[in-house]
């Protein structure tokens, strides 16, 4: 029997010229506790832009000359542009480069809360909400999803429950700080506060959660892209024979 033609860690070739080669092991990728952290505050920021409206709504109401009741259409524009737009900003988040697709959400999402301080009548501002809300819709399952693909499966569910309690904790942190904010600067400078914010994290630099395009794992569940490693499966090498 010739010894190149089975056994473990080999390939199986044979014959003169051909040489054989041990698989690598599966190399899985490693998400670093300051990726965890930009994460957790993505979604911070965002859970904060929908929460922090509601305290605002008599000030906005007061600023622009409208029944407070109807203020509260500003929540209603954002939650239903965002229950609207994330099956299928998720879909492209599949089929694209996630890290791009959430630097491309980021920037919307601050451009939005720009367009929000500035907004001279309720009716553009009502508008600006319902990009705003597309825009978040990008950053949600796009965020998981990256930070899903990095987690060692062991600690998954942990990760993805630190980075889903940003949502929640704008809700008793952002939202009250955003109150106190407008009472003292006025309701836009919260808005203005929240672009800066998610300005800075759509800076590619610091979005380094993705291992790549999302064409990184094959349907075997194996990763195509590790970037300065061999993958599993390499191609067996053949020479000239």
């Amino acid at each position: 029997m010739d010894p190149t033609s089975s056994g473990p860690g080999r390939s199986a070739s044979s014959g003169p010229g051909r040489s054989t080669t041990r698989r690598p092991e599966p190399v899985t990728p490693r998400l670093s506790a300051g990726l965890v952290a930009l994460a957790w505050v993505t979604q911070f920021l965002v859970g904060t832009d929908l929460f922090v409206v509601a305290p605002l709504l008599p000030d906005i109401a007061a600023s622009l000359h409208v029944a407070p009741a109807r203020t509260g259409l500003l929540i209603t524009a954002f939650s239903l542009a965002y229950v609207v737009a994330s099956p299928f900003a998720g879909r492209l988040s599949d089929r694209h480069d996630r890290a791009r697709i959430l630097s491309a959400a980021l920037v919307l999402f601050s451009l939005a809360n720009v367009a929000t301080a500035l907004a001279p009548s309720f009716g553009l501002l009502l508008a600006t909400r319902v990009v705003a809300g597309v825009a978040a819709a990008a950053t949600g399952p796009t965020v998981y999803a990256l930070v899903s693909t990095r987690a060692q499966a062991t600690a998954r569910a942990q990760v993805l429950a630190v980075v889903g309690s940003g949502l929640l904790t704008a809700l008793w942190v952002g939202a009250p700080a955003g109150a106190v904010l407008s009472r003292h600067a006025g309701w836009q400078a919260a808005f203005v506060i929240l672009a800066a914010g998610t300005c800075v994290l759509a800076v590619p630099p610091r979005l380094r959660l993705a291992v790549g395009p999302n064409r990184d794992r094959r349907a075997d569940g194996r990763c195509r892209q590790c970037p300065g490693r061999r993958h599993t499966g390499a191609r067996r090498t053949a020479g000239r024979g």
